[in-house]
């Protein structure tokens, strides 16, 4: 399929006014290139436009967008981020001129690892509120990240006249600035290797310092990891750099074997057991999407791949339940983990323990909301609606 061919279709009919074509073509450009940040913006864009012409009430958007946004919100707290990037979308067709919903589906399209959509994303906030603190950070961050000093700065002293008091936003603009001097006293190299004498470690920064987009980028960054990890045989760091370098490469076991060392190497350490259950989940869930790109190169029906598909899921949500039943046992208190451990109780069906989670999380400001509307389905499925 000749994706940019589809995406200069629905241009074409958005600019004709026929805004419900467009909006269906760029959702299937977004299924089969997640990351096409041109298509998302002219997405929105075209849902702008339609609701200038069919504007919708306040009660008709709250209604269209909040359970959409309430979705995008929980699957990003249980990690899903390319279903919660799904679900942010949708709040956005209903609700186009939500700050929140497209602030909400730029961190969700960072965490997806959709990085031109998260700065395209962030840019458009910026763009509706200019003054946002959380998409200036965020996109300061990004920009920091790719070695854009200049953007990088521009998004950091917007920041600090708008949040005066945010200590770590004036450390960055401060060291910020000082890699901008630096910059301007060596732009009399042609090339900055010159700078750095020994060319290997100019390319082993170059490749662990920005963005890792391609296949290549990660094998040349894993070969300088290796190096370092030859060097520094017991150090946790360099271990774990190892260790997700290969999980993004998808060699799960020697992912997990490095991750292990690490963890014999500081056995108390209880985030590193962490990051062994979510390296399990993560393996599971690249098994899962292969799994729906086979049945989708199959027509989308195929009951073999279906029923594998339908296994597979069931297994995801099986380790899940454990690994945070886990958790929550060895942090008690952590009410994230009780909030995730209560969403996975309830869409296996046990209502009354994902109650118990629930009334746990809810006394965190941060999952408050969100606990209270799933203690309201718990109550809705138990036959109960008084509570609800």
């Amino acid at each position: 399929m000749d994706i940019d061919n589809l995406y200069q279709k629905a241009v074409q009919a958005s600019d004709a006014g026929n805004y419900d074509y467009a909006i269906e073509i760029l959702q299937q450009v977004l299924v089969f290139r997640p990351d096409h940040a041109k298509a998302r913006r002219a997405l929105h864009t075209t849902a702008l436009k339609k609701a200038k012409r069919q504007p919708k009430s306040g009660l008709s958007r709250l209604l269209g967008g909040g359970f959409h946004l309430l979705m995008a919100k929980l699957l990003k707290a249980l990690k899903k981020y390319e279903k919660a990037v799904a679900h942010a979308e949708k709040a956005l067709l209903s609700d186009p001129g939500n700050v929140n919903a497209l602030l909400l589906l730029a961190e969700c399209c960072a965490l997806a690892n959709y990085s031109e959509s998260a700065i395209d994303t962030y840019e458009r906030v910026l763009e509706m509120d200019p003054k946002n603190p959380r998409a200036l950070k965020a996109l300061g961050n990004i920009y920091s990240e790719m070695k854009n000093i200049k953007r990088a700065l521009e998004c950091f002293e917007q920041l600090v006249k708008v949040a005066p008091t945010d200590n770590e936003a004036a450390k960055k603009l401060r060291d910020l600035s000082a890699l901008e001097i630096m910059d301007r006293t060596y732009t009399d190299a042609t090339d900055y290797r010159k700078v750095i004498r020994d060319e290997r470690e100019a390319e082993a920064i170059q490749v662990s310092e920005h963005f890792l987009r391609s296949e290549d980028d990660v094998e040349r960054a894993l070969v300088f990891a290796l190096e370092e990890l030859e060097r520094k045989p017991d150090e946790v760091r360099a271990l774990l750099k190892v260790s997700d370098l290969y999980r993004r490469k998808g060699d799960f076991d020697e992912a997990r074997k490095h991750l292990e060392r690490a963890i014999e190497l500081n056995p108390t350490d209880a985030t590193l057991k962490m990051k062994l259950g979510d390296l399990e989940i993560y393996r599971l869930e690249r098994e899962l999407k292969a799994l729906k790109d086979e049945l989708r190169a199959a027509g989308g029906k195929d009951e073999a791949i279906e029923a594998r598909i339908r296994e597979q899921e069931e297994r995801i949500h099986r380790f899940k339940l454990e690994e945070y039943e886990r958790r929550v046992e060895a942090h008690p208190t952590d009410t994230g983990f009780r909030f995730t451990l209560g969403t996975l109780l309830f869409e296996a069906g046990e209502y009354d323990r994902a109650v118990s989670e629930f009334q746990q999380s809810r006394r965190d400001p941060q999952y408050r909301a969100q606990s209270l509307a799933m203690l309201g389905r718990c109550f809705l499925k138990k036959d109960m609606p008084d509570l609800a």
